[in-house]
C-alpha cells in the first residue's frame, strides 16, 4: 500500500471480536460454492433513503446474478 510520509493509522477503534455466525448464514454461505457471496448494505441510512421503486430495482437486479445475496434492508438480513 502507499501512503503519504504524514499518514498516520489509527485503528481499528471499534473493532469487538467477531463472534461465530448463526448455523442458517453459515450454511447459505458454503451453499454458495465457488460463485460466492455478495454482501450489500447501504449503513444506518440506506433504510431512510431507498424508495420502494429503487428497492424494487435492486431486487430485480439482484435475482440476475449468480452469486447469493445477503442483503440488510430495514435492519433485517434478507
Amino acid at each position: 500500500m502507499f501512503f503519504i510520509k504524514a499518514t498516520k493509522l489509527v485503528g481499528p477503534l471499534t473493532v469487538k471480536t467477531p463472534s461465530a455466525l448463526p448455523q442458517d448464514l453459515k450454511q447459505f454461505i458454503s451453499g454458495a460454492g465457488d460463485k460466492g457471496i455478495i454482501l450489500f448494505s447501504l449503513g444506518i441510512l440506506g433504510d431512510e433513503v431507498l424508495q420502494k421503486h429503487q428497492v424494487d430495482m435492486l431486487a430485480e437486479a439482484f435475482e440476475r446474478l449468480e452469486q447469493r445475496i445477503i442483503w440488510r434492508l430495514n435492519g433485517m438480513f434478507y
